[in-house]
């Protein structure tokens, strides 16, 4: 029961329904297997003892730790919405649609408590890692929406509140009221603030020429990067010393995610005035990018490369597979992106098209070799955003590849990538409605130049050899599949709103996405204010 007491007490009192202390821990579980090491901002142990002290205080009567239930409402939220077929054996919902469906209730349930929080002023360390957490529930339900903004900014302001952006900053410089941390408190402290760091400087990245305005200041910030450790070896009142790098553990993915971050702060640096002038990012920059990009890889650990076997317990190699697959996806993603504005403008440009579509297909081709692993992973994937857009991206690549080649007469199965890229896209739009939102501009657009070769909206042969691909971008099949023609100004101007639709999902400037669709060469697009 939530309650404020600066308010009038015969205002409406809101209730916050927990499951079980059994279904908690359960849910808690789903949460530190398969899910913190995308975001490891907590200590599984310490997160399991506050989640006994809560129902311990319920049942003796007393007033839970408010700030802890936020943060369990956040694990709650992001354990169904990730809820996959191996999950049902432990017997909590009927089904996995019945999980994905509460997702969005925890997700609710847990702003509703920290807007609470937030009316008395509270500052906690559990209240940062319920934001984060919240804001990756957010990202995954609905995209990089004003709603994430807004809950990353509070968590950002928060964690400069309790002194995280100083940790290691000597005694003697502190401020008196800066808050002192435990051992522990410290080093948890560390992997909130990195990975708000490494977060703000990724999505300024993805915000495309335009807009990429970063919140978090290095030269404002003395905080070491987390230890490379695993949870175990953290304990209350005793230092513990960092593992070497080429040793897995469970921050081995978050400091490859630093990393990665750095790299994009870097270059976001060198074009701080492109908000200004898109043309002010120079071709050279482009280029020096793919090269940190490629740097990255050199100096990333052998069990974080697709080749590595790992070997030992089963569970430990499925949780290192998925971070492998995580990495390289989002990696790959990224090269996409960078070479995407320069992939239509012709030979002077033809190391960013080979770049750009050979990343595409090794997106691709990573899906198609996971579902093949049989991975349990796999059942869930596309209900993450930062799976579902990279796939999206590597398939627009394709598509536009494509149309290059083939202006006439461009085929669904000419690219096997892209046929498989398709299906892949037809499954998300069952598990997650922003698919739907990413899919449909692009569908009346492979509709307007004939690649789209299925006679309604999605529906996918089984095999990519089955594809039937017959009509080119002059020819005409239906009145539906030629909206544009016979529907004169009107259809072309839908038209290029789905062109508009498909630029702003790739977040790219609108210079940039004219250039892009000049190289494609149809000369009756024209881009819409």
């Amino acid at each position: 029961m939530l309650q404020n007491n600066s308010f009038n007490l015969h205002e409406p009192v809101k209730c916050v329904l927990l499951p079980l202390r059994e279904e908690a821990r359960q849910l808690i579980d789903k949460y530190l297997d398969d899910i913190s090491f995308i975001h490891q901002v907590t200590h599984a142990r310490s997160v399991k003892r506050r989640a006994d002290e809560v129902y311990s205080a319920i049942d003796s009567g007393q007033c839970p730790s408010i700030e802890t239930i936020a943060l369990l409402l956040a694990i709650f939220a992001n354990s169904t919405n990730q809820w996959g077929t191996r999950d049902m054996s432990r017997c909590l919902f009927s089904s996995v649609s019945d999980a994905h469906s509460q997702a969005l209730s925890w997700q609710k349930a847990g702003l509703d408590v920290l807007d609470h929080l937030q009316r008395d002023s509270h500052v906690s360390l559990e209240a940062t890692q319920a934001m984060i957490l919240l804001c990756y529930s957010v990202v995954n339900l609905e995209g990089v929406t004003i709603k994430f903004r807004n809950i990353f900014s509070r968590a950002v302001a928060m964690a400069r509140e309790l002194g995280l952006h100083c940790i290691d900053l000597p005694r003697r410089l502190l401020s008196l009221v800066t808050p002192k941390h435990s051992l522990l408190e410290a080093e948890i402290g560390r992997r909130v603030w990195w990975y708000l760091c490494s977060t703000d400087w990724i999505v300024a990245g993805l915000s495309g020429t335009i807009g990429n305005v970063c919140l978090i200041n290095p030269s404002q910030m003395t905080v070491n990067k987390p230890k490379n450790i695993d949870d175990d070896d953290l304990t209350e009142g005793k230092e513990t010393v960092a593992r070497p790098m080429d040793q897995p553990t469970c921050m081995s993915f978050a400091l490859q995610r630093i990393r990665l971050a750095e790299v994009f702060r870097t270059s976001l640096e060198q074009t701080q005035f492109a908000g200004l002038s898109p043309e002010a990012i120079g071709y050279e920059q482009v280029q020096e990018l793919d090269a940190q990009l490629v740097r990255f890889w050199d100096d990333t650990p052998a069990f974080l490369r697709l080749d590595h076997d790992s070997g030992g317990v089963k569970d430990d190699q499925a949780r290192m597979e998925v971070q492998r697959y995580v990495l390289q996806l989002f990696v790959h993603g990224q090269r996409c992106r960078i070479h995407l504005p320069f992939l239509a403008r012709g030979a002077s440009y033809a190391t960013s098209r080979m770049a750009c579509v050979e990343s595409a297909r090794f997106v691709i081709r990573l899906e198609e070799q996971l579902q093949q692993r049989e991975v349990e992973f796999a059942s869930s994937r596309l209900r993450l955003s930062i799976v579902l857009n990279h796939i999206y991206l590597a398939f627009v690549v394709l598509f536009f590849d494509l149309c290059l080649d083939a202006p006439g007469s461009a085929h669904l199965n000419n690219c096997p990538e892209l046929a498989a890229g398709w299906k892949i896209l037809d499954e998300a739009k069952a598990q997650l409605q922003q698919a739907e939102v990413l899919i449909e501009p692009l569908r009346k657009v492979m509709r307007r130049y004939r690649i789209l070769s299925f006679n309604e909206g999605m529906s996918c042969p089984q095999s990519t050899a089955d594809i039937v691909h017959e009509t080119t971008v002059n020819s005409t099949s239906s009145g539906e599949l030629d909206d544009t023609a016979t529907n004169g100004d009107v259809g072309h101007m839908k038209f290029v709103q789905d062109w508009n639709s498909l630029g702003a999902s790739l977040a790219l400037s609108r210079d940039d996405w004219s250039n892009l669709l000049e190289g494609l060469g149809d000369p009756g697009l024209g881009i819409s204010d």
